[in-house]
């Protein structure tokens, strides 16, 4: 599994602001469920960690809602 992982939360670094580190939690995490699954495929996550007006936009473009949400998820089958 290959993880893109993003973090355009500009205004606070992560560093020091988690008790984790939340590319190698996603790592695990996206690991755990494909195995539990039992996803055939080579897969790719892609994640983003972004602010409210980063998450209003990619809605809004995506979605046609101008409005942030906590999650947004796209499959790519």
């Amino acid at each position: 599994m290959k993880l893109w992982f993003e973090n355009e939360y500009e205004e606070q670094p992560l560093d020091g602001l988690l008790s984790f580190d939340p590319e190698k939690t996603a790592s695990e995490v996206a690991e755990a469920v494909l195995s539990a699954e039992h996803c055939p495929f080579d897969a790719e996550v892609s994640l983003t960690l972004t602010d409210d007006e980063g998450i209003r936009e990619i809605n809004s473009t995506m979605r046609g809602i101008d409005s942030p949400t906590d999650v947004l998820s796209f499959p790519m089958v």
